[in-house]
């Protein structure tokens, strides 16, 4: 029980090492907000619980404006989801069969940088042919997309369709031109939708602001 809870405590004096050095240079500012954001989510390995040493990081790394260049008003939360700082679209793939070996497929999603807003129709009738082979198109923003293909050929049929919803000025060519195939772990196994064809029904625009606009297929 002892070696468990030595264990414990070098664990949460490792976490507040790691995790109170960068949201120190996060929160760099001594005054407003920033002082505050950097006084809540600090660890104190000596008086933080695990269950709040935990939820520090949670909030630091998933729920919190890393760089708060504006204080809030008064009237405003403290707290803010990280938000992205372009247009970014997710197109919604729904497969042709809800069940895969007894598992439950749900639906599969690929976020698109760089979206424009009004270009979302140009991705009615998009199909993915799910496979192991992995494309991944980089943007001059070094944003990417991915998408798993059943080969190389279709990889590039299916960047080159969702580019086209794709602000040009950040764009490198074609995926032909400008994709790389990425290699699986050897002992990773075959995604769960190879072999079918799904097709897009939704896509989602994310704005900076956090806003978002819905549209169905």
């Amino acid at each position: 029980m002892n070696e468990n809870l030595t264990d414990l405590q070098s664990l949460l004096n490792l976490a507040a090492h790691a995790v109170n050095a960068e949201i120190a240079e996060a929160y760099n500012s001594s005054a407003g907000s920033a002082a505050e954001l950097k006084r809540i989510l600090t660890i104190n390995p000596g008086k933080d619980t695990v269950q709040n040493a935990l939820l520090k990081m949670m909030t630091f790394y998933f729920g919190c404006d890393r760089v708060p260049t504006e204080h809030p008003k008064p009237d405003e939360p403290l707290f803010y989801r990280r938000a992205t700082d372009i247009i970014v679209g997710e197109v919604r793939i729904k497969p042709p069969k809800k069940r895969v070996n007894g598992s439950p497929v749900g639906y599969y999603q690929i976020r698109v940088p760089h979206f424009l807003p009004d270009k979302w129709d140009l991705l009615r009738e998009y199909t993915h042919a799910w496979g192991s082979v992995t494309l991944v198109y980089t943007f001059q923003s070094n944003r990417q997309i991915k998408v798993k293909a059943k080969d190389e050929k279709e990889g590039h049929r299916m960047i080159n369709h969702l580019l086209r919803a794709v602000d040009p000025a950040f764009t490198m060519g074609t995926s032909e031109s400008h994709s790389y195939e990425g290699k699986p772990a050897k002992d990773k196994k075959p995604p769960k939708l190879n072999g079918l064809v799904g097709v897009a029904n939704r896509v989602s625009i994310e704005y900076p602001d956090r806003q978002t606009d819905n549209y169905l297929l």
